[in-house]
């Protein structure tokens, strides 16, 4: 019987983003997600029982953006320090604000009083909740008063509870007083490589790191569609997958990282080994992420050695953007 499959998020799963392999601190978020603070989860039901037909999924059509990176030629100029500046015009990445913004995941711990009463209701308060920008998780509003706040900030603001309020109708209308702090921005090193690879641009992709990555994709999606029971193709074709896509997606973070670590005069080409500081600490980070020891573990756990690659790099260079935020 074969699986019947939705539109899968695998560019998520596999570009080294801000969800990538960094861990995050959630207390009290069991207490919040049903709770006056947050509006019913609006979920709908995916169906995943075997079914004897499949239809395939349909190719998204590209963006402009999606277009341009297609066209980029790949070139076999190394990868370097005598090359970056042919290969890839890279955005500013010292002084940028490290602030709350629409996408961001914030750590933060939150009070909240119902007009009239003294104390917080239950679930209306928490030490330490991982919070999605623009998710809507929380009454509407509340997301929005958080946007340019920075990590350590503090701020009151007053909302009123839809009206009605279906999770409970006594709350319908009613005013709410808040106190919010911003405990951390949740892998914001991520965060802030990101910027900083959507404000580069990419010249040309170097055919080794090319050919390295598309190899890693097309292997990750192999090993999605042997989880799956299906063939390669069909698991593609099922999905909607643009493996072409997906490669250069992946080599604009890792080129955009590569630049910086050659601006900064940190680069090498062996990551997994280097003695620097900055790229200790990425590993260290990394492996505590994942539950191993050295690298060689994660390695033999089944992690491929080229994600291990692009996230260190990746983190590390992150952390070098960390030096210099405004």
């Amino acid at each position: 019987m074969k699986k019947k499959f939705l539109a899968l998020l695998l560019v998520s799963a596999l570009a080294l983003s801000a969800s990538a392999c960094g861990s995050s601190s959630s207390k009290g978020t069991d207490s919040t997600t049903s709770s006056a603070a947050t509006q019913s989860a609006k979920t709908e039901s995916k169906a995943s029982a075997g079914t004897e037909s499949v239809t395939p999924m349909p190719t998204p059509e590209l963006t402009d953006e999606e277009k341009a990176l297609m066209a980029l030629e790949v070139v076999d100029t190394e990868f370097n320090a005598d090359t970056v500046d042919g290969i890839i015009e890279l955005g500013e990445y010292k002084g940028l604000p490290l602030v709350v913004e629409e996408g961001v995941t914030a750590n933060i711990a939150f009070s909240g009083t119902v007009e009239g009463e003294d104390a917080p209701r239950d679930g209306m308060t928490s030490d330490a909740t991982d919070l999605s920008i623009g998710s809507g998780s929380f009454i509407e509003g509340f997301e929005d008063a958080l946007v340019g706040m920075k990590i350590g900030e503090t701020k009151e603001f007053d909302l009123a509870f839809p009206d009605p309020y279906t999770n409970n109708e006594d709350l319908s209308g009613k005013m709410t007083k808040w106190t919010v702090t911003i405990n951390d921005i949740v892998n914001k090193e991520y965060y802030l490589l990101n910027r900083v690879s959507k404000a580069s641009t990419i010249k040309s992709f170097p055919k080794k790191l090319y050919d390295e990555t598309k190899e890693f994709v097309e292997a990750q999606f192999q090993s999605y569609a042997e989880g799956y029971g299906m063939e390669y193709d069909e698991f593609i074709s099922m999905n909607g997958i643009n493996t072409e896509l997906e490669t250069r997606r992946i080599l604009q973070g890792r080129l955009a990282a590569e630049a910086i670590l050659i601006k900064e005069g940190v680069y090498t080409a062996d990551p997994l080994t280097a003695s620097e500081s900055v790229y200790v600490d990425a590993i260290n980070e990394i492996l505590a992420a994942n539950n191993a020891a050295t690298v060689d573990d994660a390695i033999a756990a089944g992690i491929p050695q080229t994600w291990m690659v692009n996230s260190v790099e990746q983190l590390a260079a992150g952390k070098l953007i960390m030096l210099y935020v405004a």
